[in-house]
């Protein structure tokens, strides 16, 4: 074994030391290998040392079989352990469970001479020459007495779970109904004791049973609800607002308001800001992402009545122009307008409790935060003429020359007024009110007053007003874009009775213009949108052709503006070859390079996705459709836009997982997705989607799992409403070692369950990606993937073994292990790999 042995840690019975002894290994256990030529002896406290530098080294030196710690701290237990080292460059230490000891050290209470000193003086007298065999004899006899005080001091720390010895965690977990792995380090013991009480507390949650789970396996764990996949009727999917802001990252949640469609609008305004209209229950609902990156709260538009399909956009002087659908999806459908102006970001700003006189006095302290600074006052009496009738203006002159990035003025009614110098939502200003005793004289009393700034996302709005000439009916898809100083060009959708049309108007900023149709061929023409370009207006519509499939393709037609005339249709998309029928939907045009990209829902895919395709300025034919967004997911309704940091992004609605508790402050991270897919049927041709059958972002839903008259649930039964599936990662299914670990987590599992709920653990293997072509770097014709683990092929043989239970082969040269294809540069942009050994 190399390594010691029968390791002995005994405490000095005048305190402060610590014994210990070793048997060395023998030296016929270094044949053939470098001897022995040393031990090194590390000391830690609360856990044994597991490395040779992990702790306080007590002895480090040649072979030895035994040393004492002078140095033991009194009444704390001390771990020990022993390592061995060899003649190897560099040289190897080496220890096992054999090599640890631990021990109490005791403390001298000097209760041998306290004893002596309590003998009749004639005794003491008498024991000569000092100190007298009767004082030896003392000193030898009563030294135990040490070791039975300090055992004893140390009675307490046996209730401690930090302190206490490893021995006594067993029984000190079992207080608490915790039946402890003692094949863990003794410092994770400690740690599993401590941390017993809050899991208990966690019985029946998510993150509880999350905790049981990694700490029996130590793999990342994920959890999911099945009832969530349980199909249910009449449940539509709720298409949460996300924000791609990078190609290469995950869209990021903007807000939980969803709705069951309804495009977005999205705009720069004025400040350095965003603003996003969407619809959420029958309401139109607005949201600003301000300079710093962050979005406010949503706050309501005044429609009046059910409202949907908000167009808005803001005109050169600042005002919002916003129009929607007044009842929507309905036969009686109305167009409606409003404008708004916005407030601009405001100070944070506490008034005094009352007005002058403040009843002050020399020494009185005021301690302010301004944005998180903590800083104070302390008045003198040179401050004020008379400080118990201290005047605003003395007050305000104080504040002022004693106080940074905070203002105080004078207000009319005799109050003081502090305002932060800077303004905007993020500010805050506290008056610490038990940290000033100067607060009650000013009028803060109670607990601290905080006052924080305005971050000006409020929106003044004129009374709703229809849109003339539009009479009610079947109305859809409204979109605005300013092309002019105070004009806006509002196109929709309306129903004639056979087909969708698509109409627009003009609303000069005095009156609006008579409506006019502008695609009215086909089998219907929805979901217009717009985008001017130097002396041109673009307009992209999704056209629906004849025939039994839903097939639809986009079609645009330009404006010029000097003229007023419109081109002839050109068709944007096609359906491709390879396909008989694709849905081409939701257009939303953003200027690109050389022209207008347009970016577009299509389930030419299979699934419903987002894909882009570019336009130039010049003419000629538009580019193939790229996929933008891939994935299980439904994606639809893009609106592209600059964001306040001048980059671009695509704002989008999606019927993706959420883990709601990463939106809480902390995040709890329970691991879990909350499903906004619904109950939808499957569409067979989106075979990303059908792809995460089974798995923890799965977005299928399901009929109910029952078992045959007298049958119990296996664990192929997931979809149950009292089912909650483990996904562990990152083993193989059929590891031998996935099976070992189930057979130990289900005895447990059940225990920390409510008896209504099944636990059912799902091995699934970790996929890692790595950018091969990370962002800003150009594709090339070739790249270069050096693996130094990666073992070589020595050719076909007899037999062959595997030492990695868990691990699978890439085989480069078999057909269904190919994922990349290298005359398509974009599929090298990711690949899937396997992790090195540790």
């Amino acid at each position: 074994m190399r390594t010691v042995t029968a390791v002995r840690a005994t405490p000095w019975l005048e305190g402060g030391r610590i014994d210990l002894t070793w048997r060395n290994p023998s030296s016929a256990e270094f044949a053939g290998r470098p001897p022995l030529t040393g031990v090194r002896v590390v000391r830690r406290e609360r856990t044994f040392p597991l490395a040779p530098d992990d702790g306080h080294v007590v002895y480090d030196g040649p072979v030895v079989d035994r040393v004492s710690d002078q140095a033991a701290r009194p009444l704390v237990t001390h771990y020990y352990t022993v390592f061995t080292r060899d003649d190897a460059s560099p040289p190897v230490h080496r220890a096992d469970a054999a090599s640890r000891a631990s021990a109490f050290a005791t403390a001298d209470h000097d209760i041998p001479a306290r004893l002596y000193r309590m003998l009749p003086a004639a005794y003491q007298r008498a024991d000569l020459p000092a100190p007298g065999q009767l004082a030896r004899f003392i000193s030898a006899a009563a030294a135990p007495l040490n070791l039975a005080r300090s055992t004893a001091e140390g009675l307490r720390a046996l209730h401690d779970a930090e302190s206490a010895p490893p021995d006594f965690l067993g029984p000190l977990a079992r207080w608490l109904g915790w039946e402890p792995d003692r094949t863990l380090p003794v410092s994770a013991q400690r740690n599993e004791i401590t941390a017993a009480p809050h899991l208990y507390r966690s019985v029946g949650t998510v993150p509880g049973l999350r905790a049981i789970v990694v700490r029996y396996t130590g793999w990342d764990v994920r959890v999911a609800e099945m009832a969530q996949s349980i199909v249910r009727a009449n449940q539509a999917p709720q298409f949460n607002v996300f924000a791609l802001t990078d190609p290469d990252a995950e869209p990021a949640l903007v807000t939980l308001e969803g709705a069951a469609g309804g495009r977005l609008s999205a705009f720069p305004g004025s400040g350095g800001v965003l603003r996003l209209f969407y619809e959420a229950d029958r309401t139109v609902r607005v949201k600003t992402c301000r300079a710093d990156g962050g979005w406010g709260d949503s706050s309501p538009v005044p429609t009046g009545s059910p409202a949907g399909g908000p167009a808005g956009a803001e005109l050169p002087d600042g005002r919002i122009f916003l129009a929607w659908l007044d009842a929507p999806d309905t036969g009686a459908t109305r167009l409606r307008f409003a404008l708004a102006t916005g407030t601009r970001p405001a100070p944070a700003r506490l008034r005094t409790g009352h007005a002058a006189p403040f009843a002050l006095w020399p020494g009185a302290r005021l301690v302010v935060r301004v944005d998180g600074r903590r800083q104070g006052v302390i008045f003198t009496a040179a401050d004020f003429a008379d400080p118990a009738n201290a005047t605003a203006a003395e007050v305000v002159a104080v504040l002022n020359g004693r106080l940074t990035g905070v203002a105080a003025t004078a207000e009319p009614d005799g109050t003081v007024m502090l305002a932060t110098a800077a303004a905007g939502g993020d500010r805050r200003l506290v008056v610490e009110t038990a940290a000033s005793d100067a607060a009650g004289a000013l009028g803060w009393t109670g607990a601290d007053v905080t006052a924080p700034g305005d971050p000006g996302d409020r929106l003044d709005w004129t009374p709703p007003s229809e849109v003339p000439g539009v009479p009610p009916g079947r109305l859809a898809d409204p979109y605005a874009v300013v092309d002019g100083p105070s004009h806006v060009r509002l196109f929709w959708s309306a129903h004639d009775g056979t087909r969708w049309t698509v109409m627009a108007a003009r609303w000069t900023g005095r009156g609006w213009e008579a409506p006019q149709p502008l695609a009215t061929e086909g089998g219907g023409n929805r979901e217009p949108a717009a985008i001017r370009v130097d002396a041109s207006l673009w307009l992209v519509w999704s056209r629906l052709h004849g025939g039994a499939a839903d097939v639809r393709t986009l079609v645009r037609r330009t404006l010029d503006l000097t003229t007023g005339v419109w081109s002839a249709e050109t068709q944007v998309t096609s359906v491709p070859t390879a396909l008989d029928r694709c849905a081409d939907r939701e257009p939303a045009p953003i200027a690109a390079p050389g022209g207008v990209r347009v970016l577009f829902r299509s389930d030419r895919g299979g699934g419903a996705d987002l894909w882009s395709v570019d336009l130039a300025a010049t003419g000629g034919a538009p580019s193939e459709p790229v996929q933008v967004l891939t994935g299980p997911a439904a994606d639809q309704a893009p609106a592209p836009v600059t964001s306040p940091s001048g980059t671009p992004w695509v704002l989008f609605r999606s019927d993706r997982g959420v883990d709601v508790g990463a939106r809480a402050s902390p995040p709890p991270g329970t691991g879990t997705l909350r499903r906004f897919a619904g109950g939808t049927t499957v569409v067979l041709g989106d075979a990303a989607r059908i792809g995460r059958r089974r798995q923890w972002d799965d977005q299928l839903c399901y009929t109910p799992c029952k078992p045959s008259a007298g049958d119990r649930l296996d664990d192929e039964d997931l979809y149950t409403r009292g089912t909650v599936a483990l996904f562990l990662s990152p083993l193989l299914p059929e590891a031998p070692l996935s099976t070992q670990i189930e057979d130990r987590l289900r005895p447990l599992l059940e225990r920390f369950l409510p008896i209504n709920v099944r636990a059912v653990l799902v091995f699934a293997p970790r996929v890692y990606a790595e950018s091969v072509y990370p962002a800003g770097t150009g594709i090339e014709e070739r790249y270069q993937d050096v693996y130094p683990f990666i073992e070589g092929y020595t050719g076909p043989a007899d037999s062959t073994a595997a030492a990695l239970p868990d691990w699978s082969f890439l085989l480069t040269n078999t057909l269904g292990h190919v994922a990349a294809d290298p005359a398509v540069p974009t599929t090298l942009r990711r690949r899937a790999w396997y992790p090195p050994p540790s």
